[in-house]
């Protein structure tokens, strides 16, 4: 299978993508799973995190069939498929083939009879401050205002998560962890989805990779949100993208929305929007008391400057 991670969007892209091929192909194996030797270790199925219980259920994946590696070891046999997708490469041919007759039968037996909301929005806004969007709160109060459900993904076990995002009629991203919890379903099991980059650039076209091949209609909503730094670094000293903030260009995303009839929102306020903004980036400051996270005061002061800058623009919407 590959190592062990605990972390949910990262086990979701490249831990769990070889095995339906083995499924497929009727090899009722055991499966292994390495760790890296230490005190902290994950050494045996109990100690492994809770969603990966819950992912390895769904692939009708028992604990006696699971082996975790802690230290260097000698097999006899060993077989690897090729993972069908991967994190920055996207799906393989064949392979949401395979999901979507797997996925639809066992979703339709786990939650068939189960009613879900015609529109969601999956929200970042209950997450720590580090890798929000700035107001998304007073962001999301307009979309319920037309019928969205703010769906916090973090809130529901895993495969609700699932069914959820295969009966929307409407499902609005934007990029990060969340998106990978549609990688096991196939290809036209996600109805219209909307991705909104808050950081541009690889991260999005990663994430269109996932939501798009699995979509019937797919939208990039391009320029809707700017990404206006981090004050975070890793331990090279690089800037930790994923721990930044972002901003919602109000203007630009009621045009998106209403081009596409999506939303209206037209009580919206780009002033209103502003002050929810700014209150929010108060608390990501602050949450630098609370981490142990390496903090750059340059970037710092660059993520200060970018935010004056974006809130110095125009009052009111122009559309």
């Amino acid at each position: 299978m590959g190592p062990v991670a605990n972390h949910f969007g990262h086990f979701m892209a490249e831990m769990v993508h070889r095995i339906m091929f083995y499924k497929n192909l009727g090899m009722d194996l055991k499966y292994v799973m390495v760790m890296s030797e230490g005190p902290n270790g994950i050494s045996n199925y109990n100690k492994l995190p809770g969603f990966t219980k819950e992912i390895l259920n769904f692939l009708e994946i028992d604990e006696s069939r699971i082996v975790i590696l802690d230290r260097n070891t000698l097999v006899e046999t060993l077989h690897v498929c090729e993972a069908g997708s991967d994190l920055s490469g996207g799906v393989k041919g064949g392979y949401l083939k395979l999901l979507r007759e797997y996925s639809t039968k066992k979703l339709e037996k786990l939650h068939g009879s189960t009613t879900r909301p015609a529109k969601i929005y999956v929200s970042r806004s209950g997450l720590p401050p580090e890798g929000s969007i700035l107001g998304e709160d007073y962001f999301e109060r307009h979309l319920a205002d037309e019928g969205f459900t703010i769906f916090r993904p973090e809130e529901m076990r895993f495969t609700p998560q699932m069914d959820y995002y295969q009966k929307s009629e409407v499902a609005i991203f934007t990029d990060g962890s969340a998106c990978h919890g549609t990688e096991l379903l196939g290809d036209g099991m996600l109805n219209q989805v909307v991705l909104i980059p808050r950081r541009g650039g690889l991260p999005a076209k990663t994430f269109e990779k996932v939501l798009k091949p699995r979509s019937r209609i797919f939208h990039m909503a391009a320029d809707c949100m700017e990404f206006i730094g981090t004050p975070f670094v890793l331990a090279n000293g690089r800037p930790a993208i994923h721990r930044g903030a972002s901003l919602i260009d109000i203007d630009e995303i009621v045009h998106f929305f209403r081009s596409n009839e999506i939303a209206a929102l037209p009580n919206i306020s780009v002033g209103e929007y502003r002050a929810a903004a700014e209150l929010d980036f108060k608390k990501f400051l602050a949450a630098r008391q609370r981490s142990r996270r390496a903090w750059s005061d340059s970037l710092h002061e660059e993520m200060l400057t970018a935010f004056e800058r974006r809130k110095s623009g125009d009052g009111e919407p122009t559309i």
